[in-house]
């Protein structure tokens, strides 16, 4: 999530300031809810706000009373209960009928919080790791951790708690699917906390600065490629994370290409887009789209073979009457996104059940 990185900023922040936080993550949702287990907001005691757990609903009730309600256990679980339209309506202001559960834990400026430490490292790795916080009991707030090196760490009290913990974050660390557990009485939050997602785009066009652009503004990692020296500057893309001049006999060297990787191919060059796409398409990567009719790609893959044509997107994009580059830009996003999560990309008013209820199709 693009709020992990500013969170961890945050509190870097707050520590030159020498004045506490509490962070708020929501740890577990029953029905529709805007935000997801895992979404995290940081408050601190000068009213700096950062990242969010809601749609602007949860938000004021946290500020209100995030600090009474940590002031002697340093954590606590505040539970929302939407399910009531008149509650959700006269209490909270809220547009989503479920249940969501807040973690809330107080942090001094002195303290050295396992959750940022595990927030950065997974930053700038191609791997995530996993954060286990016990939300249910007198243990409230206690953690273990993996890190994407896999490392483990923990703050857990109870040796039989730990240990069954531990079990399951490694399953969640092997998964990648977060979780809310009951082990030893007590409910854990078991949550696999991503890298960024890496996007690969190769082509330095004018038609590539708004991909750039809107990608960063989604907190992904970005790396802009091209055969053209005087199109692939770094100058020239300032938000990307690399910006390397490639050889179309060698197309991949040089670039990290793991699991988690999209890539969009978009040079206008016939020889460079067809060395980058048989190349890229054998690899277990989740996403790759191809700018340009169909019949030009179909050109490219004659005689390639189908490995690996399930993630292929050729078209690129969504079918929202693109046009202009910026346009072009949001419907590659937005269908990468739609990829991503398993769904069709269509209207939401032609969606059946509740829209942020991520058990639905």
């Amino acid at each position: 999530m693009k709020d992990d990185g500013l969170i961890v900023a945050a509190w870097a922040e707050a520590v030159r300031q020498n004045v506490p936080a509490i962070l708020a993550t929501v740890v577990k949702v029953s029905g529709s809810a805007y935000r997801s287990p895992g979404a995290r907001m940081l408050i601190t005691e000068t009213g700096a706000r950062t990242g969010s757990i809601s749609g602007g609903c949860l938000e004021g009730d946290v500020l209100k009373k995030a600090w009474w309600l940590t002031g002697e256990r340093r954590a606590a679980v505040r539970v929302y209960d939407n399910s009531s339209e008149e509650e959700a309506i006269w209490e909270f202001g809220l547009g989503c009928n479920g249940v969501v559960h807040v973690l809330l834990e107080r942090w001094d400026a002195e303290a050295k919080p396992l959750t940022v430490e595990l927030l950065a490292a997974c930053q700038s790795g191609p791997t995530g790791g996993v954060l286990a916080s016990v939300i249910g009991g007198e243990d409230v707030g206690e953690k273990s951790a993996i890190f994407p090196d896999g490392t483990v760490r923990s703050e857990v009290g109870s040796k039989a708690l730990e240990a069954q913990i531990d079990g399951c974050a490694r399953a969640v660390f092997e998964s990648t699917e977060s979780r809310v557990v009951e082990v030893g009485g007590v409910e854990v939050f078991v949550e696999y906390v991503a890298p960024p997602l890496p996007l690969l785009i190769v082509g330095a066009g004018q038609d590539a600065l708004p991909l750039v652009r809107l990608a960063k503004e989604l907190g992904w990692q970005v790396t802009v490629v091209d055969g053209h020296s005087n199109q692939a500057r770094p100058e020239r893309f300032p938000l990307a994370d690399r910006v390397l001049v490639c050889d179309p006999a060698d197309p991949l060297a040089g670039l990290s290409i793991n699991r988690n990787t999209c890539a969009v191919v978009m040079s206008h060059s016939y020889s460079q887009d067809e060395a980058f796409v048989r190349a890229l398409l054998p690899q277990p990567i989740r996403y790759l789209g191809v700018l340009g009719p169909r019949k030009r790609t179909d050109r490219m893959l004659s005689g390639a073979g189908g490995a690996g044509a399930g993630h292929l997107h050729s078209p690129v994009g969504l079918d929202i009457g693109a046009d202009s580059p910026e346009e072009i830009a949001l419907s590659i996003v937005s269908e990468i996104k739609a990829a991503l999560t398993s769904r069709e990309g269509g209207m939401l008013r032609r969606r059946t059940g509740p829209i942020h209820d991520r058990s639905v199709g």
